[in-house]
C-alpha cells in the first residue's frame, strides 16, 4: 500500500498507525481507498478500520506459540500429538521429509476467510498478510499443544506436500469429530470450503 496515496491530508504518524492497524487485523490495501473515501479524513482512525473490516470478508488471524522438536522422527512427532482417531497411512517420512534440527519456536497464525477458497486465493491471502505456509512438523506441534483446536475446525498446513500415485498433490490437515482427533491428507488443488483455517507462520 502506498502511504502517500491513501490519505494526503493525514499526518505521517497517523498514516503509520493506520497501516499498523490494518496489518494487525489482517486487512491489506485494496479496501483502503474505498473506506477512506466513504469515511473521510475527519473520521476517527478506529471508524476507518471498522469500515475496512466490514468491507473485507476475512477475519483477524489468531496466533498460537509452539515449539517444534526437529530431533524427533516424523513418527515420533505424530505419536506426541496424541491422535485418538484416524491418521492417514501416507503421512510418513518417505513422503514428507523433515527439515530442521533442535527445538525451534514458531508462532502459527490461523487464517480464516469465511468463504470457499482456491489454492491460488489462499496463497494470495497469506502473502498479503506476510505469512508463509506452516509445515507438517509445525502443524503437529500445534496439535500437541492445543489439542482441542482441531475439534472446532479443520486446520491445513500447505507448507508440506506429497504428490501421490494419481499425480495429485496432498497436504496434511487436522480435523476432529465425536471426540476424535485425526490427521488427514487433502488434495491441494481442490477448492477449500469456508470452514477451513490455513496455518501460516510470519515470514
Amino acid at each position: 500500500m502506498n502511504k502517500k496515496n491513501i490519505a494526503p491530508q493525514w499526518g505521517e504518524d497517523r498514516v503509520v498507525e493506520f497501516v499498523k492497524q490494518l496489518r494487525r487485523h489482517g486487512v491489506t490495501g485494496e479496501h483502503a481507498q474505498v473506506a477512506i473515501a466513504e469515511k473521510g479524513s475527519a473520521t476517527t482512525l478506529h471508524a476507518v478500520v471498522a469500515a475496512l473490516m466490514h468491507t473485507s470478508d476475512t477475519e483477524p488471524a489468531i496466533a498460537y506459540s509452539v515449539t517444534v522438536d526437529y530431533d524427533l522422527s516424523l513418527a515420533a512427532m505424530i505419536r506426541k500429538a496424541g491422535f485418538n482417531g484416524y491418521v492417514n497411512p501416507d503421512i510418513i517420512t518417505k513422503h514428507f521429509s523433515i527439515m530442521g534440527e533442535g527445538e525451534v519456536g514458531a508462532v502459527i497464525e490461523l487464517v480464516h476467510c469465511n468463504r470457499g477458497m482456491t489454492n491460488a486465493e489462499v496463497t494470495t491471502e497469506l502473502d498479503q498478510r506476510g505469512l508463509r505456509d506452516a509445515t507438517l512438523p509445525e502443524l503437529l506441534a500445534l496439535s500437541e499443544k492445543f489439542p482441542n483446536l482441531q475439534r472446532q475446525f479443520p486446520i491445513v498446513a500447505r507448507g508440506s506436500a506429497w504428490r501421490g500415485p494419481s499425480g495429485n498433490r496432498s497436504v496434511p490437515f487436522l480435523w476432529g469429530s465425536c471426540g476424535k482427533r485425526s490427521l488427514y491428507l487433502g488434495y491441494l488443488d481442490y477448492k477449500w470450503d469456508a470452514l477451513h483455517r490455513f496455518a501460516g507462520v510470519r515470514k
